[in-house]
């Protein structure tokens, strides 16, 4: 049965008649599914580009601060309030 609603769903089979109802249910499942998939694969895709490129901000905040502790903290600050921002950005993306 779980074969034949997918070749359904795929619409390889036609959907008999006393069948249409089950079908159409399954497939709204199926939809579902796919959507959700689709968010996983989005959100891990956001929070491998977060983790890159805050690991390149930090670098580059590293790099111009060099041994000069005032502008680091000043940097340091910088660089936290726009991570804040980008976790902000991918909590808000699924809500």
């Amino acid at each position: 049965m779980q074969n034949e609603l997918m070749a359904y769903n795929r619409g390889y089979l036609d959907v008999p008649r006393n069948e249409k109802s089950v079908a159409a249910r399954a497939k709204k499942v199926y939809d579902d599914v796919r959507v959700e998939a689709l968010k996983v694969s989005g959100t891990m895709m956001l929070g491998a580009h977060i983790m890159e490129e805050t690991k390149q901000l930090d670098a580059y905040r590293q790099k111009l601060a060099g041994d000069d502790i005032g502008l680091d903290m000043l940097l340091t600050e910088i660089e936290a309030v726009t991570i804040v921002k980008a976790l902000e950005l991918q909590r808000r993306c699924f809500r």
